[in-house]
């Protein structure tokens, strides 16, 4: 089923009243969605980077974009470019020299609850290497910044890789995978930082935490993920681990202690994750080199909001065996799994996908979709949940259309991710922002930014007539 070009989906009743009426609706609309801001930002020739590690976030007033090799700010209101200089010197900028010949896998996210933009990387890949991390010093990205560097490992066995962020109401914690050197064994570190001691006028690492060697403890193969916690909430943070070849595995730990010492504890394997194997790699037209799918482990940060946790990887779709996307919903203090499933497409292969949703528990999921007959483009989808707790996704939203093929093979493989990003706008529960890959040219890569605003449905409630003049509405919040 091919998908539906980028627009209203559904439209809304609206109503106008002047006398006494009787109405029988046997079908209120459910949520539609319209694209707002809809720009391209940076290419593979200002990156200069294969494959652009696709970040980024937004704030009240500002876009930004961090991706291998640039650092972008644009205009919320209108998507005009602000600023723009390349990730180097933005650590630079930020009182930190990376250490190598580059930083890389940048991550960067908005704190809502400390008006405040956070920002991580690492450098001197394959050799022994430092966790960057850097926290604005107000809700403008392109004020000043406080940078730190931390050594990633105390006795260089390992060099730190693929950074993942996330953030509590006390803490923000950074996690790694750590491949040996020389021949040392694979390791996880966690970087855990009291917020309280970035948000002063000097901020400082000084009672940060490094945990080293959690892979034993963990038992985790790879890729810890945090959760953002939009709740702000006094729940402890909790990082989550798709265990890469174990069929239906999610693994989740929590960081526990104090904020000054804090622990590893509370392993616990998520029960009831359907099986569904890993993804295959991802086609295009042409005959053209498949792009890798990034397998079936979590990419991006899980999304914490109005007591559930939102989280998703990819997976192979049984009935096509595209590669596509399998979701979930858990309850944040049980971890009881409440909602999963899988977003797929007869044609496309869906990869690197990135999800968020709000209070309402709208859902917006963004991704690449590909296939023998569609190039590399950018698109999203939404969900919308009922009031018994069941989630229905719409049809898949065309963002941007690639052109061309992509073939930039590395050591035989012809990379595209590694992730993406999708956020919730702080200023607005309504919209959501994305950020997503495309083919902009032969063999070039281009990150496409997009603002999606849910359009809440009306008022179900059952009703016998409408008095006096106007429309009666309601906003009603759902209870699941």
């Amino acid at each position: 089923m091919r998908a539906n070009p980028l627009g209203v989906t559904r439209a809304i009743l609206s109503f106008s009243l002047t006398a006494v009426c009787v109405l029988s609706i046997a079908q209120i609309p459910a949520n539609a969605q319209t694209i707002g801001l809809n720009f391209v930002g940076t290419n593979q020739s200002q990156s200069g980077f294969r494959p652009p590690d696709n970040m980024g976030t937004v704030g009240h007033n500002h876009v930004v974009e961090m991706i291998n090799g640039r650092f972008a700010v644009y205009n919320k209101s209108n998507g005009s470019q602000v600023s723009s200089i390349s990730l180097d010197q933005f650590w630079v900028n930020a009182g930190v020299n990376p250490a190598g010949s580059f930083s890389f896998d940048p991550r960067v996210q908005y704190d809502p609850f400390a008006n405040r933009f956070y920002a991580t990387s690492v450098d001197n890949a394959r050799g022994p290497n430092n966790i960057l991390f850097a926290v604005s010093d107000s809700d403008d990205p392109t004020g000043s910044w406080s940078g730190f560097s931390v050594d990633a490992d105390s006795d260089n066995a390992q060099w730190a890789d693929f950074p993942q962020m996330g953030f509590s109401r006390d803490q923000i914690v950074i996690s790694n995978n750590m491949f040996g050197l020389s021949g040392n064994p694979f390791q996880i570190n966690l970087l855990v930082i009291p917020k309280a001691d970035i948000l002063t006028a000097a901020p400082t690492l000084t009672n940060a935490t490094l945990l080293e060697s959690q892979y034993a403890n963990t038992g985790f193969s790879f890729s810890l993920q945090s959760t953002i916690d939009l709740d702000n909430s006094n729940r402890r943070l909790r990082l989550f681990s798709r265990e890469s070849g174990a069929a239906g595995s999610l693994s989740t730990i929590e960081i526990g202690g104090t904020v000054g010492s804090p622990v590893v504890n509370n392993i616990a394997d998520v029960s009831g994750l359907t099986n569904f194997s890993a993804p295959p790699m991802a086609d295009q037209p042409d005959g053209a080199l498949q792009l890798e799918s990034g397998g079936d482990r979590t990419r991006s940060a899980l999304t914490l909001i109005n007591g559930k946790i939102y989280g998703i990887h990819g997976a192979e779709d049984p009935v096509s065996g595209n590669a596509a996307l399998q979701w979930y919903r858990l309850d944040a203090d049980t971890l009881a799994i409440e909602a999963q499933g899988m977003i797929a497409d007869a044609d496309l292969d869906l990869i690197y996908a990135s999800i968020s949703a709000n209070e309402n528990g709208d859902i917006v999921v963004g991704f690449t979709g590909t296939s023998e007959n569609q190039f590399a483009s950018a698109y999203a989808v939404v969900g919308s949940t009922d009031d018994q707790g069941n989630v229905t996704f719409g049809n898949l939203m065309l963002l941007r259309q690639g052109v061309s093929t992509y073939e930039s093979p590395v050591s035989g493989r012809n990379r595209w991710g590694d992730y993406s990003a999708t956020v919730l706008d702080p200023s607005d529960p309504t919209k959501f922002w994305t950020f997503q890959q495309f083919v902009s040219a032969n063999n070039q890569w281009s990150v496409n930014i997009t603002e999606i605003q849910i359009i809440p449905e009306p008022t179900s409630i059952p009703f016998v007539a409408l008095l006096v003049a106007g429309l009666l509405a309601r906003h009603r919040r759902r209870k699941w």
